[in-house]
Formats: structure tokens, sequence, C-alpha cells
């Protein structure tokens, strides 16, 4: 078995993967932050626990983003390298160079299974919690940005 090679392109992969993720995941929970704070419903240092809070949840959509991303850059450099060539002259079949990425593959659905069950409920709900306002910190946060209120067909404006 080829572990020496594995492990090198393992070591690769996950590097990758893991930097990929941390930028995708980072950009997502930014973007997904600008909405209530600039509605309002968040201070500066609540929108830094939101971003914070939010990072779990983007995993879902980020981490397979990334591992593909990761994948192709790995086999890519082996390719261009023509280490996949000397690989194959050595003995070692196409598949058996393969098997890091079925296994981290493998390894990350896993993993996304769980956390999609059982820590990303978690961790919206707590979100929620964040952007639910009251009917009067709503008012005053509508009426302090200059714009008019409405409930139950009053208007409210200063």
């Amino acid at each position: 078995m080829p572990t020496r090679l594995w492990s090198y392109i393992l070591a690769d992969l996950w590097r990758l993967l893991l930097l990929t993720t941390a930028v995708i995941v980072a950009v997502i929970a930014l973007a997904v932050t600008i909405r209530p704070l600039a509605d309002g419903k968040l201070t500066p240092l609540q929108a830094i626990h939101f971003m914070g809070l939010a990072t779990i949840p983007m995993l879902a959509y980020a981490v397979p983003f990334g591992a593909g991303f990761a994948a192709t850059l790995v086999y890519h450099r082996l390719a261009q390298d023509n280490e996949l060539s000397a690989a194959h002259a050595g003995g070692i079949g196409h598949r058996s160079v393969l098997a890091p990425a079925l296994i981290s593959g493998i390894l990350l659905a896993g993993t996304l299974g769980v956390i999609s069950d059982q820590l990303i409920p978690r961790f919206l709900r707590t979100m929620e919690s964040y952007v639910r306002l009251s009917i009067a910190d709503w008012m005053v946060v509508q009426l302090s940005l200059g714009n008019t209120f409405e409930f139950n067909g009053t208007v409210i404006g200063a």
C-alpha cells in the first residue's frame, strides 16, 4: 500500500480544504450578517457574535465547495508535476491514488450529516433570537431611522 503517497496527498488535501472552507465560511457569514445589521436589529458587538454563530450553519454550504476545490487543486498539481505518471509507473494504480479523496469524502459526508442533524438547528434558533425584536424595540429602531411605523393599520411617524 502506498501509505507515504497517501499521507502527502491527505496533508495537501486537508490543508487546502481547511483554508478554502475558512475563507468561504467567513464571506458567507459576513453576507448573512449584513442585512440584520443594516436593518438596525443588531448592534456592532452583536453583529460580531452573530457572525460567529453563523459559521456553523454555513459549513453545510462551504464544505462541499471547499472539498471540491481542494481535490481539484491537489490532483491537478499531481498531474502537472507528473507525479501521477510516476506513481503509475511504480505500480500504484489510479484508483489507489484516489483513495485519500474517497476517504476524505466519506468522512466529510458523515460529519456534515451529524452537523446538519444536531448543531445547525441549535445555531439557527440562537441566531433567530438575536434578530427577533419586540414590537417596542422595532418601533424605536424604525422611528430612529426616520421611517414610519405601521401597526394594526395605525401609522406612526416621528
